[in-house]
């Protein structure tokens, strides 16, 4: 099973996304929008795990979870991964990303016991909007999304995080929740 950890968006986080795209989805040329319904904050991409691990994994996730309160997140602005002349991945970034950096590294910390390498490039939090094909030239859709008003991207309470199993299939992926984790257990324990 392939599994990620995982914030979770709100309805109208995520419509509010979909909305602020809306003008630029004809100008993406070669790019395979992500579904609303599955857009999400990844904390931690785990990749392929045994399910042996699921109870060491949900474990640590609710352990990091205890002392978090519940936080208020914003989607703001938007960039891109891969290079101006061929984009990889269009994305929307997210605030607060130090929390959210500080829970990244929480996760990994407590992963590494099980083995699990955490990688190596820099965390950035972000929620991925887009996947453009290899070799795919965007110049008029990047232009345009960085003409953008990115004031009204969303906003949400962050409640807890979620590990998701993603199955990939002949319709695109799917994700399956396999635990969901709630911040803030710790009070009156």
């Amino acid at each position: 099973m392939r599994l990620f950890v995982a914030i979770k968006l709100s309805l109208e986080a995520r419509q509010a996304l979909v909305a602020a795209c809306a003008p630029f989805r004809p100008l993406a040329e070669g790019c395979a929008w992500s579904n609303p319904e599955q857009l999400h904050v990844t904390l931690a991409f785990l990749g392929d795990c045994a399910p042996a691990f699921l109870p060491h994994l949900t474990r640590m996730i609710d352990e990091v979870c205890k002392p978090v309160e519940p936080f208020t997140c914003r989607a703001v602005g938007f960039g891109y991964f891969g290079s101006r002349r061929y984009p990889s991945v269009i994305w929307a970034g997210v605030e607060p990303a130090a929390v959210i950096e500080s829970l990244h590294n929480r996760l990994w910390q407590s992963f590494s016991k099980l083995g699990y390498e955490r990688p190596s490039a820099p965390f950035d939090s972000n929620i991925t909007l887009a996947r453009c094909k290899d070799r795919t030239r965007n110049a008029a859709f990047l232009e345009a999304l960085d003409a953008a008003e990115t004031e009204k991207l969303g906003q949400w309470e962050a409640t807890g995080m979620t590990l998701f199993e993603s199955r990939r299939g002949s319709h695109g992926t799917s994700y399956r929740t396999m635990h969901q984790a709630v911040f803030g257990q710790a009070r009156g324990a």
